[in-house]
């Protein structure tokens, strides 16, 4: 990497609108990875407890590594497409929300291996936006294969009045 891409990267890095932006991708992208975990390990009507007591106190980190664990009877490109879009914004997340004069110099370097997260740097945030969208797509297709889809068939997404219930439950206990 030359010397110009790497103080490339460490101005975007200090920028607070790329920042905020990295930073909800990640969040975007780790509600939806919160979603098809539970749809693969949780029985029918269990969703927002799993969420809450699995997934809630596990990082970015640990929901990716549980995904990459999960035996697959086949090589669906849509679990590749999940981890490596998933790996990328982590990577990129953690510039951003570690400031780089704590990070070694060697760990951005590392970044020219990746040629995607280059171009996320040299242009707007729309190539971000797109990476999420890849995940997303990535996730929901692996969400809805048969290697994640219950006997009963009737492990399904929450609904929003699910949603509204369980917040207001919270709320009335806290």
């Amino acid at each position: 990497m030359d010397d110009a891409t790497f103080h490339l990267i460490r101005e975007r890095i200090g920028e607070p609108g790329f920042a905020a932006e990295v930073l909800k991708i990640a969040t975007l992208a780790e509600s939806d990875l919160d979603t098809c975990l539970c749809l693969y390990f949780s029985a029918p009507g269990k969703h927002l407890t799993f969420i809450e007591l699995v997934c809630g106190p596990m990082g970015y980190d640990g929901k990716v590594r549980l995904l990459e664990k999960i035996p697959g009877r086949k090589g669906l490109k849509s679990r590749m497409l999940a981890l490596t879009t998933l790996r990328r914004i982590q990577r990129i997340r953690n510039l951003v929300a570690y400031p780089t004069f704590f990070m070694p110099h060697s760990k951005i370097r590392q970044l020219e291996n990746d040629p995607e997260i280059i171009s996320i740097f040299r242009t707007s945030t729309d190539r971000l936006s797109e990476t999420l969208r890849d995940c997303r797509r990535g996730l929901y297709h692996l969400s809805r294969s048969k290697e994640w889809i219950h006997d009963d068939r009737s492990a399904s997404v929450p609904s929003s009045v699910d949603i509204f219930i369980e917040r207001w439950r919270k709320a009335m206990n806290a």
